[in-house]
This record gives structure tokens, sequence and C-alpha cells, in this order.
């Protein structure tokens, strides 16, 4: 028996892992941007680089990344600053909104005074300056003094000596006294004073300048130094017997000013300085078109390290050798339409918005595909027919069927592109189609969104007095004009196909177009239902997201909540009823319809015919298969969702996997349920085998939908039964006593309702 056991241990061991390696049920993990560099620092031998939303932690001996984020390590998003500081071995983060992160080897320590505290203006930080226990912060609304052996908030010292507070843009400390400069000078207080509050106990030493101010103030062996700001133009100051002196350094555009292993470093946008302890400049790296947007730098051994707000991390030997060191993952944060075929994903970085404005973002889309993401933008591709510099705003994205990698991708603004084999084989506009420049505005082709139908056709929502076309399968094209229900000026936005072929475009804050191009002449053919009783009965004619879930069932998100069609093949029937309705629910100890209160932007149906809905004020949330029972809820309070603006959703079906698209970032949700089929499919269980110390759930998975799953011991005794989500079932490794089973092999059996189709699987439980 023993040796069965190992022989079953190593050999799931090796195929799950080597197979199906995956996330695990009720995980995140994150798809964020951090190629856009804002600060970098030093632990040692590793290099930190901070981007908006996460931090790539660079171990220069083995060249291994390591990511923080709000999944693993972060307690928030939108970073403000960073710094490290070795005599604490702290990592400390504050964030915009005035939350802060103490990082060290025993973990995260997350400090909410500030964000919690109101605050009249802004909260941001604009240095980060160290000295004995504590990390001082020139922030917008004082001085703000952190205990990190403490991990507390220890002073907050408003700088008003204009008579209203002062902005403190750098502080810096000699040993015995605090210099800061701020909106209204630069002054200097004993660091021990016992309230540094009191105006009285700080002197003016350098008065502030018509149409300047001090960017920063450092320390630096026996020098006092200021960046002396005035528009873009830098001048070094150094603060030498009672009086200011000019260095003529020669700096420009300054981003920060440090001390870095011995050395100061200025960090402009266009270049970085550094110079030795007598102010000697002994290095220079300057931009090129690899770096062109410097944030900040340090020096270490010779090396440049540069946070790069397009390139990430850099590592410079010179001017001329540059290294790039960037997690992998989108180039941009936003994401108009996410799509998924085959284990592929293609997002769109379009903005996406109330009513679909145009903003001329030319951020690109992308692939995810085997774990590596791929930025196609005008940087990566260049084609002879468009040029992607032009192909602003790009809205929606649909795959080819049975090709996942041939895309075709919708801009507000230019047309369509079709994608393949990472370049653009097609694009096409008003000029060369039957797509149509919207009324009055000519020389804009304007694109809602796009979908495939049954026979891999085309088709397109387009700003116009012809308002859908389709391209088809022989490469012609056709426009279709609704006299009396859709105007050339109304923008298009979502668009939907359902099983039995009918269209379903939403018009900006008019209602939803529904088209039946198979439906004889001579009979109702299209309809547009808006929010009147009788005439689709929406709860809100301002429509963001349609679904067709697995019982034909239309839902409808709108900016009152959700709405379903029951019957929607009677849409388009005469003397018929046909008005959406809301379901109603009971919460908080009163009925009310499903999210009625909610802008609800995205839904999608996984496995389990349970609805996921978007929203753009309040996070995500997981309904029943009905929508009256709420299963889950997730916001930035209880989840790593960057943002509460959720802009696309997506689901892999074979793995469960839910993509969430928000306004700051992608992140994924490994969720419970799978697509099923009519027949078993590859069935397994994961984690396989279940360690002792395991206590989350175990998936068995490629089952028949729906099925009735059956686990029992190697004798045969059934020991816990259940259902499948989908082609998914779910087991904590409990028999029907709630008791954690005995070490042993456990056989699974699955089958339809029928009895039939029935799936089989092994797992090896170690307790």
């Amino acid at each position: 028996m023993r040796s069965l056991i190992a022989i079953l241990f190593i050999f799931v061991t090796a195929f799950c892992t080597a197979a199906y390696g995956q996330i695990p049920i009720g995980q995140w993990r994150s798809h964020l941007p951090l190629n856009r560099g804002l600060f970098t620092d030093q632990n040692g031998d590793n290099i930190y680089c901070a981007a908006e939303n996460g931090i790539c932690l660079y171990h220069t001996a083995d060249k291994s990344l390591e990511i923080l984020t709000k999944v693993n390590s972060l307690s928030d998003v939108n970073i403000g600053f960073m710094r490290y500081y070795p005599s604490r071995k702290t990592l400390v983060v504050y964030y915009e909104n005035g939350n802060l992160d103490l990082i060290s080897e025993s973990g995260t320590t997350n400090i909410s005074d500030i964000k919690r505290k109101n605050i009249i203006g802004s909260k941001k930080v604009n240095e980060i300056t160290f000295y004995d226990r504590y990390a001082m912060l020139s922030t917008d609304f004082g001085l703000l003094q952190v205990d990190l052996d403490r991990a507390e908030i220890k002073e907050a010292y408003q700088m008003s000596f204009t008579g209203s507070v002062n902005k403190v843009y750098s502080c810096t400390y000699d040993g015995l006294t605090l210099y800061a400069a701020t909106d209204s000078g630069v002054y200097s207080a004993p660091a021990n004073s016992p309230n540094l509050n009191f105006l009285g106990v700080w002197t003016q030493i350098l008065a502030p300048q018509p149409g300047t101010y001090y960017k920063n103030i450092i320390w630096f062996t026996g020098h006092l130094l200021v960046n002396f700001r005035s528009g873009s133009d830098d001048m070094l100051y150094e603060y030498t017997a009672g009086n200011w002196v000019n260095t003529n350094k020669g700096i420009y555009a300054g981003q920060t000013l440090r001390l870095s292993n011995g050395n100061l470093v200025f960090a402009g946008s266009y270049n970085i300085k550094i110079f030795d302890n007598n102010l000697i400049e002994i290095g220079q790296v300057a931009i090129g078109a690899s770096v062109s947007n410097i944030r900040d730098a340090l020096f270490a051994d010779g090396i440049t390290w540069i946070a790069d707000h397009e390139e990430g991390l850099v590592r410079a030997e010179s001017s001329l050798q540059f290294s790039f060191i960037v997690p992998n993952g989108p180039l941009s944060p936003l994401s108009s339409e996410i799509e998924i075929q085959d284990d592929i994903l293609w997002v769109s970085h379009g903005p996406r918005g109330r009513k679909w404005s145009s903003v001329y973002q030319r951020e690109g889309f992308s692939e995810f595909k085997d774990n590596s993401w791929s930025t196609f933008n005008p940087k990566t591709v260049s084609s002879p027919l468009l040029n992607l510099d032009t192909f602003f705003d790009p809205g929606s994205v649909a795959i080819f069927p049975g090709q996942a990698e041939r895309v075709f991708v919708s801009s507000r603004i230019m047309g369509v592109l079709e994608f393949e084999n990472r370049a653009v084989t097609n694009y096409w506009n008003a000029y060369n189609s039957s797509l149509q420049f919207p009324t009055g505005n000519p020389g804009v082709t304007e694109i809602g969104d796009m979908a495939f139908d049954q026979n891999k056709n085309l088709w397109i929502a387009n700003t116009a007095s012809s308002p859908l076309s389709v391209y088809k399968t022989d490469g012609s094209w056709q426009a279709f004009s609704f006299p009396g229900q859709v105007s050339g000026q109304l923008s298009a936005g979502e668009m939907l196909i359902d099983a039995s072929g009918r269209k379903w475009v939403d018009y900006n804050e008019t209602g939803i177009l529904v088209f039946d191009d198979s439906r004889p002449l001579g009979t109702t053919r299209y309809r547009l239902l808006t929010s009147t009783i009788g005439a689709g009965g929406l709860p809100s004619s301002d429509v963001r997201a349609m679904a067709e879930d697995q019982s034909g069932q239309i839902w409808i998100g709108t900016g009152k909540g959700v709405a379903v069609f029951y019957s929607p093949g009677s849409v388009l029937e005469d003397n018929v009823n046909f008005d959406a309705q809301q379901i109603l629910i009971y919460a908080d100890g009163s009925y009310q319809y499903l999210l009625e209160t909610e802008v609800v932007t995205a839904i999608a149906i996984d496995g389990a015919n349970r609805k996921w809905f978007g929203t753009e004020n309040a996070g995500v949330f997981l309904v029943s298969a009905d929508g009256t029972n709420e299963l889950l809820r997730f916001n930035t309070s209880n989840s790593p969702l960057p943002s509460n603006n959720i802009t696309a959703l997506a689901i892999n079906h074979h793995t469960g996997e839910v993509f969430i698209g928000t306004e700051k970032g992608i992140v994924s949700y490994r969720s419970d349920a799978t697509l099923g089929k009519e027949y078993c499919d590859h069935t397994y269980a994961f984690p396989n085998p279940v360690r002792p110390a395991y206590e989350g759930p175990i998936a068995i998975t490629g089952l028949v939908n729906n099925g009735r799953v059956k686990i029992t011991d190697i004798s045969g005794t059934l020991v816990y039964e259940t259902n499948a989500l989908g082609g998914q079932a779910i087991w904590y490794g409990k028999n029907f006593h709630g008791e954690k089973v005995k070490s042993g092999v456990y056989l699974i059996f699955s089958s339809d309702q029928d009895g039939k189709n029935t799936c089989i699987t092994k797992l090896l439980f170690m307790n």
C-alpha cells in the first residue's frame, strides 16, 4: 500500500504541476503594468522599483524578480513615494490617499491614520528622509514623523509660517538640526525641540523668491544644499558662512536629489548627474530613444539604476549601455474590453466611461498567452497599413472563432484593424468599407462594439446613419439602417449576438436596438427597447453591459441596476409584453431590486450559470444563477482590487479564472466554477496530493456539466457527495460528519443526471 501511495504521489505531483499549474481556488493574481517606474531604492544587492500600483524587487545576484502588489504585500494602490531605510531594514511605501506601509522581513505593517484622517487639501508626500529611528515625511500638509521601531506616527507638524498651511517639499538632518524646504522659504530648527509645531523654534535661512520654490534640501558630507527651482530650470545652491552660493552644476528639470552610496545623485527628467563628496561631477547619464522619462535614480558600484516612467527599472552602465528590467505584464492599466478564447486573452487598452467619450489614448492592446503578456502599441508594432500612433482609444476586441490569435480591434475614432501573427493584416474605416462617419463629424470612424455571429461574420456597431455593418467571410461588407429608431448622432456602445442570431446594440442613454436579419420582410425585424413601460421597460436607458446566460436569457446592466429579458424571442413580436424584468431580492431588512443603486458596467456568466457584475463604484458582485442570492462581493476594502470602478469582466471557462479590468489595472480571481461539457474532459483533482497542512478547497474539474459527484475511499465506502458547479466540484477533504478524512487514496466518480457519461479520477489525501 505504501509503495502504491508513493508511486501515485510522484505521478500526480509531476502531472498536475506540468499540465495544470494554476493559482488555487479562491486566490488572486495581479496583471498590473509595472513599466511606469516612479521611485527606485536599494536593499544591499537588491534593487526596488516602484510603479503606480506595485513594486518590482530585482535580485542582482541571480537576476530574479519579485513582485509586490496588493495581492501579496501592499495594502493599497497609487504609490506616492517609496524609500528603503537600511538602518531599520524597512521599506517605507506611502500612497497618494495617505495610507502608509512599513515592509520588513517580518511582513507588512499598515498605518492608516492619515488615510482615515479628514485633511483639507492634498495628502501628497514630496520626500521621505530618515534619521535615528524615524522616517520624516515632507508633505503638502506639513512634516510627518513616523517611529519605525514602534510602527506608529509619532508627530505631525503643521508649518504655517504665512498664516496658512505651508507645503514642505523636502527636509534633511545634519545630526543636530532639521532643515525644511517649504513654499515660503527654507527653515531650520533644533531636531530635539520638544515642540516643532511651535513656529518660534524655526528660523528662516532662505527667503522665497518670486516664481521659484525649493524642491529639495539635503545635508551631504558637510554641505547643506538646496535645489532651487524656477519653472523647469534648476540651480543647486550651497549654504556657506551664512550665505547661499550657486554651485553652477548645470542641472535641469529635477525630479529627485538624494544620497546614494556616498555620492550625491541628481535625477532630472532628461539626465542624471552624480557628484562625489567634494561636489565634483563623476558621472552622467543622458536620455535617448530608450530612456526618455526619468523619475528617480541611484548609483551603486559604478551602475546607475533608473526608475523610468515608460521602461520601468533601467540598468545603465553609461549613456549608451542600457538594460531594461520590466516584470511581465500589460503596458497599460486601461481595459475597455477583455475577451478569452482557448486560454488566450485579449484586452483593449482604451478608456471607458459613461458616454464612451474620446480622449485620444494610444496605448494599444495586449495578449495574455501561456502566462505571458505581450502589448502591441506604437512602440512595438509598425505597419504600412496603419500607424498605431493614430489608432486612438482602442475600444472593442473580437476574437475570430476557432483562431484565438487572430483578433479584430476597434477604435472609438479610427475604425477597425485585424491583427494576426503580431502584425496588422487589414484595416478598415469609412473610406474602404460600409462603415460610415457620424452625422456632422466627417473624418472620424467611430466604433462602439463588435461581435462574431455563428457563421463567423463580424458585426460592427458604428455611430452613423447606417449604424450596423457586417464584414462577411467572403470579404464583402453590408450596412443596415433603422429609420425612426437610431440616428447618426447616437454613439454606439455594447453589442451582443444571442444564440438565435439576434443583434442587440445599445446606443448612448437611448436604449437597445434589437435586430434580426433572419426574419422575413414584412415582419418586425428591429425594435428599439427603451425605459418606457410597454417599449422595453428598462430601469434606465443608460445601458452599460449585456450578456446571454446558459438558459438563453438576456441580462442587461444599466445605470440603475440589472434587468432581464426572460423571453428574448418576444421582443420582436407584436401584441406581446416584452418588457424587461427586475429581480426582487431581500437585503438589509427589506425587499429591493438587484443592484438598483449601482451603475452596472460589466456582466459575465460563469460555468454554473451564475452572474458576475462589475459596477462603477462598488466593485464586483457574484450572484446565484437566478440573481436572488448574493454569493460574493469584492471591493478595494476586502480584496486586491485596485479600484471599485470595474471596466471589463471575462472568464476563462477552462480554469474558472475571472479577469477583472479596472481603471487602475487588471487582477484575476480563481473561482470555483468552470464550463462543463456533455462528456468528461481530462478529469483531474488539484491540489493532488493534498498535504497535511492544507485546509483549502480541493477542485475536481473536467466533469460533466452540473454532474453528481461521489467520493469513496479505496474500499468503496462513500465519504462525500456533492454537485458540480458547471464542470467543476469543490471538496474540503471532510466526510459527511464534517471530519477530515484519513490518509489514503480516494476515488472520485461523477456522472450526469441520467447516470451516464461517468468521469473517474484519483486523489491522494495525506492527513
